[in-house]
């Protein structure tokens, strides 16, 4: 389980302890856990799966469900790290703008209405 962990944080370009610290849990249960002492708790496991944008069942076993995965842009991508390097006043502060440029026409992109034709 300590492996498949390992694998996304180097996957996603984030320490094992810092996805700890942002999951609540201390540096001591990390140790036990790449030991073999202890596994997180199953809470626990919800949060590091989401921090990592993974499912508790691929932490668990290795494997996943036919469950359809999102490709992010390297953009998107590079905006969820600088999400993630954020603390929660921070990630606050984010969303709000987020929502603020949501509300303003001129910075969302055309999307086709239904039964409209493009091509």
């Amino acid at each position: 389980m300590y492996k498949e962990f390992a694998d996304l944080c180097e996957k996603r370009n984030v320490t094992p302890y810092r996805v700890a610290k942002e999951c609540g849990f201390s540096g001591v249960s990390l140790s036990d856990w790449k030991s073999g002492k202890s596994s997180p708790r199953a809470d626990k496991l919800v949060k590091i799966a989401r921090y990592l944008g993974t499912t508790v069942e691929y932490l668990v076993t290795g494997e996943t469900s036919d469950i359809p995965s999102v490709v992010l842009s390297s953009d998107e991508e590079q905006l969820l790290e600088d999400y993630r390097a954020l603390n929660r006043t921070g990630k606050e502060k984010a969303a709000d703008y987020i929502s603020d440029l949501k509300d303003n026409d001129k910075y969302i992109k055309d999307i086709p209405s239904a039964g409209t034709h493009v091509g």
